[in-house]
């Protein structure tokens, strides 16, 4: 029997060990860990706000300092989701093992190591994506300076190089620009790594119960090839009868490790849509604003890099659970179109039980933060969403 986080999640041990959220290492430094990390992120933030008070607020100042900050709460929401759910999170993923070692035979291991691996190339394409984005915020303000440097002549004069987003600190910024600047990116890859970890280790939670659905579907498959010559066979019947409760069994599961999974982390998922809107209509916004009169590299970059990240988080949420419709639609399916009339009475009640059942929505399960169902539709509505505040914005500008 093999170990699953070992084979399978250790990428996602390690992302979630730099962030200290890894449940099963919770150890006093762990902790320790878990605070700085997180006392640096909400720093960052209340210094932002800060500069509301130390400057005079006009629509297009509070926009400024709202598009990256909105982009950090969003972050720092990311990491609450995990952080205050530690035990739920220590035991799904002991639930992945018990999965594991209930399947039946070798077509249900490969089944449900296919959906891993589906998920472990989520993991390593998205940290891959994170760290650049990572990579790439910390050099912006060097940008500047590197396009004049190669570029522009030798006798004319380079641009200094400037922060990506200025906190209101009380204190001299010429003089502890390289401070501030630390505190930044750091606060910054905080909350990109953040992201990645929890987001990951979602994906990977739901390739799981793709997974478990797919082997439901396939025990469904498997047991109902009915032999027209041995209909009454009561052998026959009660062998079909127990590989449908083994079945609707795996299917159960499922519909339990969905309920609590999103049961405690859906609060923040409505703080989530909520302050993910404002960050994609505000750096919406603010980008269009430097590419229309500015065109300042580091300010088009910072936005770019938080829309990305928006944008790629919300994709792959909305596809997750419209991957979760289309896997449990695939059981009642597959129940659907068997040779159910020819079956024993006592498994012809059941299948048509089965169709019923599946004739009742499924999507109130998957619906995201108590607002919307998540699907490639709901994605959809989101990216609407946002383009509709973005353009009221602009429309305040003229």
């Amino acid at each position: 029997m093999i170990c699953v986080e070992s084979r399978y999640f250790n990428i996602n041990r390690f992302l979630l060990l730099t962030v200290g959220l890894w449940p099963f290492a919770q150890s006093k430094l762990a902790r320790a860990q878990l605070i700085l990390l997180y006392g640096i992120l909400i720093s960052f933030i209340l210094f932002q706000f800060m500069k509301f008070v130390s400057s005079k607020c006009t629509l297009q100042y509070a926009i400024e300092i709202l598009s990256p900050t909105t982009s950090f709460i969003f972050y720092t929401i990311q990491y609450s989701k995990f952080s205050f759910n530690m035990d739920l999170v220590k035991h799904l993923s002991n639930l992945l093992q018990c999965t594991y070692n209930e399947l039946r035979d070798e077509s249900e291991v490969a089944i449900i190591e296919k959906y891993w691996n589906i998920g472990r190339r989520y993991t390593e394409v998205l940290t891959l994506i994170g760290v650049s984005g990572m990579c790439v915020f910390i050099i912006s303000p060097f940008l500047p300076h590197i396009f004049a440097t190669n570029v522009l002549p030798r006798n004319e004069s380079r641009p200094n190089i400037s922060l990506q987003i200025v906190p209101g600190y009380f204190i001299d910024e010429e003089r502890h620009f390289y401070l501030i600047m630390l505190h930044t990116n750091a606060a910054f890859c905080i909350g990109a790594m953040a992201m990645v970890a929890s987001g990951t280790m979602s994906i990977m939670y739901i390739q799981h119960i793709c997974g478990m659905l797919s082997v439901a579907s396939y025990r469904m498959e498997r047991i109902i090839r009915f032999d027209t010559r041995q209909r009454n066979v009561v052998a026959s019947a009660n062998l079909i009868y127990m590989g449908m409760v083994c079945a609707v069994d795996m299917h159960r599961k499922a519909i339990k490790f969905i309920q609590l999974f999103l049961s405690s982390i859906n609060k923040f998922l409505f703080f989530l849509i909520i302050d993910g809107l404002l960050t994609a209509s505000l750096n919406l916004y603010q980008l269009f604003q430097e590419l229309s009169s500015g065109f300042a590299i580091e300010k088009i970059t910072q936005c770019g890099i938080f829309l990305l990240y928006y944008y790629v988080y919300t994709f792959l949420a909305n596809y997750c659970a419209q991957q979760i419709l289309d896997h449990n639609n695939h059981i009642f399916a597959t129940v659907y179109n068997v040779q159910w009339y020819i079956a024993p009475l006592r498994i012809q009640k059941l299948i048509l039980f089965l169709i019923q059942r599946g004739t009742k929505t499924f999507e109130n399960l998957v619906v995201i933060g108590g607002l919307f169902v998540g699907s490639l539709e709901g994605f959809a509505t989101l990216v609407s969403a946002s383009l509709s505040y973005f353009t009221f914005l602009y429309s305040t500008r003229q």
